[in-house]
């Protein structure tokens, strides 16, 4: 799991050649929400209107939809009187500021996250970044991490190790030959039965988690794509 730089990403799969290598979720919400923050508009009305985040929010939620699907759900997204005026918006047209920045952030989403379209003939192909690559649908299923949360959880903790900002060589690897130990100790007491705590999470992210499975497992059960990512958006 990596985030969106498709050096590093690039890297990965010529070295690993048979590993899936998927993007964090965590990565793909930054980048997005940075797109907002280049809009004054957006960015206003992202941070203080209710409904309109809870809107903006089914982009999101469009990664916990399976990835066959992604397409058709963004599309009846788009159909939607929120989403409708913006996409449909052409340089020249009289609309607010708000909505041609909507528009803009739409275009990159559907640019970066989904589909080129080719304006001459009409056909499509993958987006920047494929669908795969940051649907996090089966994660959800699976129960398999949907970011690389746990790795920045290492950083921190050697972090705390090192206790400075620009160690000295030495220190640096002396204090990284004590990690490898504390390492090995964890092996070894999974080897001998000894299972180390679990990491512990706030109360709020577990029910938050539960709904967002309860919600993902009956995907079949809703009656439009939208109405399924509207009850996304409340565990987001």
């Amino acid at each position: 799991m990596t985030d969106f730089e498709l050096a590093a990403a690039n890297v990965f799969r010529s070295v690993y050649k048979n590993a899936k290598g998927i993007g964090c979720y965590f990565y793909f919400k930054q980048a997005v929400l940075r797109k907002f923050q280049k809009y004054n508009d957006i960015w206003k009305s992202y941070k203080k209107d209710l409904n309109f985040t809870q809107q903006m929010h089914m982009l999101f939620a469009l990664a916990y939809v399976p990835p066959a699907d992604v397409l058709r759900s963004f599309d009846d997204l788009l159909a939607t009187d929120f989403f409708r005026d913006a996409y449909d918006y052409e340089d020249g047209d009289d609309t607010d500021d708000r909505t041609k920045a909507l528009s803009k952030v739409l275009a990159y989403f559907e640019k970066t996250w989904l589909r080129k379209i080719n304006i001459r003939t009409g056909k499509t192909k993958a987006g920047q970044f494929a669908i795969e690559k940051w649907n996090v649908y089966d994660s959800v299923l699976n129960g398999h991490h949907k970011t690389n949360n746990y790795c920045e959880g290492f950083n921190a903790g050697f972090n705390a190790i090192l206790q400075a900002a620009n160690p000295t060589l030495w220190k640096f690897i002396n204090d990284l030959k004590l990690q490898h130990e504390i390492g090995i100790k964890g092996i070894s007491d999974i080897i001998t039965g000894i299972a180390p705590a679990p990491p512990r999470k706030r109360a709020k992210y577990l029910d938050l988690n539960t709904r967002m499975l309860a919600v993902v497992r009956k995907y079949t059960t809703f009656d439009t794509p939208v109405k399924y990512l509207d009850a996304i958006t409340a565990c987001i």
